[in-house]
């Protein structure tokens, strides 16, 4: 059974599943609309990873906004594909084959607006708060070594991920927002033809 995750927390995918077609506690999102098969395959690899979820909702908030607190949690995103126009969700990973990407280059873009962040605006330093399974609220320090000499002090944030129970999952999500935090990535928008 995968939709528990160590054996008492839901999994992820499983979770959004229900509350996308349950029609009396989620939206009752037609399952035709849905790409069951993604949804799995995300569930599969949610479960091989320990990812589950523990989140206490009474069903005030819009059920969008708690699909989006989930997918947070997991390094997760939704959208409708393009191609199919079903419900999908994925995984932000390191899982992908760079070939297969798209090509956005000077022969197809016809607008770019770039920011460009310095070194010196990145945090090296995470501290991740959660709530064991004995409902007492934690945190997992996870200091960025490399950036933290680069930068030559440290520049920390705190998160709040209290849908964590698990101090593994808390330190493997620490880490992932470490990395992601410590680079300056650019960011921006651009038009193609």
């Amino acid at each position: 059974n995968r939709h528990i995750v160590n054996g008492r927390s839901a999994n992820p995918a499983a979770f959004i599943y229900w509350l996308l077609t349950d029609p009396v506690a989620g939206i009752g999102y037609p399952v035709s609309q849905i790409d069951v098969d993604l949804f799995r395959e995300v569930g599969n690899t949610l479960h091989a990873e320990g990812a589950g979820i523990n989140l206490q909702w009474d069903s005030i908030g819009l059920a969008g906004e708690l699909i989006d607190e989930v997918l947070r949690h997991v390094d997760g995103f939704r959208y409708i594909d393009p191609v199919t126009g079903l419900f999908s969700i994925g995984l932000i990973r390191d899982d992908y084959d760079p070939s297969t990407l798209p090509v956005f280059d000077g022969s197809n873009i016809v607008e770019v607006e770039v920011r460009e962040p310095s070194w010196g605006d990145q945090v090296n330093y995470v501290t991740l708060e959660y709530v064991d399974t004995d409902f007492k609220k934690r945190a997992v320090p996870y200091p960025n070594l490399a950036a933290i000499e680069r930068r030559g002090e440290i520049e920390s944030r705190t998160v709040q991920y209290f849908g964590i129970d698990d101090e593994d999952q808390a330190l493997a999500m620490a880490a992932r927002l470490a990395k992601r935090f410590a680079y300056p990535l650019k960011s921006g928008r651009f038009k193609v033809d």
